[in-house]
């Protein structure tokens, strides 16, 4: 596999505002990378070559209508990588109208006191978002909840897979207390929708007063053919 490595690259140029965005060198996933963590003109879409990309920052935006897509030729998303070198949450996105398809989010861990080791939707009722065929494997949240993702606005996961990911249920902070291994769900006006997932060996560990080895949530929610095996909880759930 091509190894990228995000975050130590300058001097490349911005894209216009819509543009499609195929990422399959070092220079263009930085350039994509950096579009969209705020700037005026930005990508719509970021396509990603087969690849390991790797970054021990994470990256923050408020933009929206925001898409993350792998282009392996068999739509297998353990053939594009994206890491966080079990250094940072990858992704922090407060905009409206987020995808992630055909990747791996894998090796994240935060310990910052905010929520999702992996991947975070923040308070945005109203908002939705879209994870499709995608792995989330050995992420970590120290201090929060949800061990890879968390979602406050409406959130669709289809055909993805949560695997060995870990909430460590190590904060005080009330409310915080290392709640859905996998994935943690709630939202004001939200609703939530899980189709064709498979959640296994996710753990809730250390402490008490958490709940859900695999996910939890305190928002309607909607699962269908989705398998759940081997997850774990030290506390309830």
């Amino acid at each position: 596999l091509l190894l990228i490595v995000l975050g130590a690259m300058t001097g490349i140029p911005a894209v216009a505002t819509g543009e499609t965005v195929f990422v399959d060198t070092p220079q263009k996933a930085a350039a994509a990378v950096r579009t969209a963590r705020g700037c005026a003109e930005r990508p719509t879409d970021i396509v990603f070559a087969p690849g390991t990309y790797e970054s021990s920052g994470g990256f923050t935006s408020s933009l929206s209508s925001l898409t993350f897509e792998g282009t392996d030729e068999n739509l297998d998303p353990s053939n594009v990588v994206l890491s966080g070198k079990h250094a940072c949450r990858l992704f922090y996105l407060s905009g409206d109208d987020i995808t992630f398809r055909n990747l791996t989010v894998a090796n994240c861990r935060s310990a910052d006191d905010k929520h999702g080791g992996a991947l975070c939707f923040p308070s945005t009722d109203g908002k939705s978002c879209l994870l499709e065929n995608c792995v989330f494997a050995f992420n970590t949240n120290v201090t929060a909840n949800g061990g890879a993702v968390y979602s406050q606005r409406s959130l669709k996961v289809i055909g993805c897979i949560f695997e060995s990911n870990a909430s460590e249920n190590a904060s005080t902070v009330s409310g915080k207390q290392g709640r859905g291994g996998g994935l943690y769900t709630q939202g004001n006006s939200a609703t939530h929708v899980i189709s064709n997932c498979v959640f296994k060996n996710n753990t809730l560990a250390v402490g008490s007063g958490g709940n859900g080895g695999a996910l939890y949530t305190k928002a309607p929610l909607t699962v269908v053919d989705t398998v759940f095996n081997t997850n774990a909880s030290a506390w309830e759930g």
